[in-house]
Order: structure tokens, then C-alpha cells, then sequence
């Protein structure tokens, strides 16, 4: 085995024991990001157990963090570094690396989006370490508010927790002969991915959000596809028509639901709460515990807040909410950041 292939495979093991992680620090995500021209490059960074200084890896010496980089292209040659739900682990010694990648790619700052439980945002300006500025940053680039559902129950434990219209919900898709269909990543031919992308271009139209392009979810669906960590799940008419769609990311013990379409011409038939019920089902066959919605509105916001009506139908079925640490930002070049925050607002 190469240093590289052990490199990697150390990486891995670590997240995936540790407690806090989830598949945004895979290294299959890793594998994604760089797959996009956009993006198209990413760090599995991590600090070794070894003790000796010399980092030599030693995969039965195990690590004490890591952390995913992600480049975010700017332009005239500048990124940005992300760094979604990391690092994990408790050595500071990560960010030391963090800033050398930052320096070799003109990164003008680093987002960290800490995981959950993570105490580096309160540690970092004390630490002495980084050589440079920390600002709280106005978002995190994933969600930071989110909502769970346990899969460790009986089905009928699951149904009982949600709302009544969620329940309700479900049995009017069934009722009107709506159909699920699941269909594993890595068998996503084109006409079945084109079938998606259309809805969903639909569904950002009307709901004025931006999408990806297509190739994005087609990277995302093979990439994940192939260790047999993501679906499509589509629901159609009883003849046969395609009105919605999601797709789903497994990774360790949880499930989560990464993207989602409908058809707004067949809404009454409520076929988004059959495929997030069927989802939760193929989740509990691969012995998932969780499932995770990516993304809800904060109570204090929920009427006001973009995401008001996609929370709305997902707290109908019910689930514990959980929030992130906040993110912030490490700031390497002062003052291009500070254009940048100028421009975006």
C-alpha cells in the first residue's frame, strides 16, 4: 500500500469513528468537490498520533483530528478555504497546515463550519497559533440549524412523532396511486437524471432559489454512488409521469435528505411526503439510526426566513432539532476580505 493510499485510509477511519462527523468530511465529498471546475480541489488534512514530529503516517498509530479543505475559486487567481463541520478532533495543530494550503493557494480566508460539540471557536483567539485574524462570519455555508428524525424506533413509533398532517400527508400520496421509485446513484443513467434536473429547475423558478448545474448532481450521484452511498428517489403518477424527486447521501449511522424537486401542477397529490417517508424506510433497512433534513429555518426567524415554507413541511414529520456552533472566519489577506464583505453588502 502507497503512503498516499495509507494517508487516505487513515483519514477515513478517523472520521468515520469519530462521534461528530458526517459526510461532508468523507473523503468521497472531498472526492466531489474536486470533480467540480468551480471548486476542483480539496485537502484531507490531519495530525498524526506518532509523537516522533515527524508525521510519517502509521495507520495503526491513528490521528488526533482532521479536517477537509475545499478551494472556493475566486477570481483573479484568490479562494476561499471551507471547511464544512470541521475539523474534527481537538489539536489546533490542524489550523497550522490549514494556513500553509492557504498561502500556497492565495486563499484570502478560511470558513470553519464547526461540528457539533466543538470548542476551537471559543479556544482559537487565545491558542497564539495562527497569525492572524478570526471574525465571526454572518453564516455558515451549510446549515446551521437542522432537523433529525430517530430511525432506531418501530415504524409505527416513527409515524406516531410526527405532526398529524404529516401522517395524513402520507396516506393522500398513497391513496392517489402515487408510486416511489428508488434508484441507486451509480445507476442514474441520462434520461433519469435529465427527468430530475427539469423538475428541479422548475422547483428553483418557483421558489427563487438558485441551482446547481446539472453536472453537479450527476458527480454527486456516480462519486457517491459508487460505495453505494446515495439514491435517487423518484415519485411518479399511477401513470407513470415523474412529479418529484430527492436525493439521499448514507453515510456512517444517518441518512440525509441532500436535495429535493416537485412538480407545483400535481401538489395535491402529495408525493414529497411519500418519498421522504419511503427514504426513511431504505434508511432503516441499511441499519441508518438518523435522518437528517440538512437545513431548517431558526425558530426566532421561521416566518421571516427564506427557507419559512421547506421548514414548515419538514417539521410536519416531527424530529429533534439541533444547531451548529457558529462559523467564523480565519482571515489571511485583511484587506481583500474586507471587500469582499463590502461587495456583499
Amino acid at each position: 500500500m502507497d503512503l498516499q493510499t495509507e494517508n487516505q485510509q487513515l483519514y477515513e477511519n478517523f472520521v468515520l469513528r469519530h462521534p461528530n462527523s458526517n459526510f461532508f468530511q468523507s473523503s468521497a465529498f472531498g472526492e466531489f468537490q474536486e470533480s467540480l471546475p468551480y471548486r476542483g480541489k480539496s485537502w484531507s488534512l490531519q495530525i498524526l498520533k506518532s509523537g516522533n514530529g515527524d508525521r510519517q503516517i502509521d495507520v495503526n498509530s491513528g490521528a488526533s483530528s482532521s479536517c477537509l479543505v475545499v478551494k472556493i475559486k475566486l477570481p483573479l487567481n484568490f479562494c476561499w478555504l471551507w471547511v464544512p463541520y470541521g475539523p474534527l478532533g481537538q489539536s489546533e495543530n490542524i489550523f497550522k497546515d490549514l494556513a500553509r494550503i492557504a498561502k500556497e493557494e492565495k486563499a484570502i480566508f478560511a470558513r470553519i463550519e464547526p461540528p457539533l460539540h466543538s470548542t476551537f471557536h471559543l479556544r482559537l483567539s487565545g491558542a497564539g497559533i495562527l497569525h492572524s485574524k478570526t471574525s465571526t462570519a454572518r453564516s455558515r455555508y451549510t446549515p446551521e440549524h437542522t432537523l433529525i428524525i430517530d430511525l432506531d424506533k418501530t415504524e409505527d413509533e416513527i409515524l406516531a412523532q410526527m405532526k398529524p398532517k404529516g401522517r395524513y400527508n402520507i396516506q393522500v400520496a398513497k391513496k392517489h396511486g402515487v408510486v416511489v421509485e428508488r434508484i441507486a446513484g451509480a445507476d442514474v443513467n441520462e434520461n433519469i437524471l435529465n427527468n430530475f434536473y427539469e423538475i428541479l429547475q422548475k422547483t428553483g423558478t418557483r421558489d427563487e432559489f438558485g441551482i446547481h448545474p446539472k453536472y453537479f448532481y450527476k458527480n454527486l450521484l456516480e462519486i457517491f454512488g459508487r460505495n453505494k452511498m446515495a439514491d435517487l428517489f423518484l415519485a411518479k403518477t399511477s401513470g407513470g409521469k415523474i412529479i418529484a424527486g430527492i436525493i439521499v447521501v448514507y453515510y456512517k449511522d444517518t441518512a440525509t435528505y441532500y436535495y429535493g424537486a416537485s412538480d407545483y401542477e400535481h401538489r395535491n397529490l402529495m408525493a414529497p411526503y411519500l418519498l421522504q417517508w419511503e427514504a426513511m424506510q431504505e434508511a432503516r433497512r441499511r441499519g441508518m439510526k438518523y435522518y437528517d433534513f440538512l437545513g431548517i429555518a431558526p425558530e426566532e426567524t421561521q416566518k421571516n426566513h427564506p427557507w419559512a415554507g421547506v421548514t414548515e413541511f419538514k417539521k410536519k414529520f416531527g424530529g429533534r432539532e439541533v444547531s451548529y456552533p457558529p462559523a467564523f472566519d480565519i482571515i489571511y489577506k485583511p484587506a481583500l476580505y474586507k471587500l469582499i464583505k463590502i461587495a456583499k453588502r
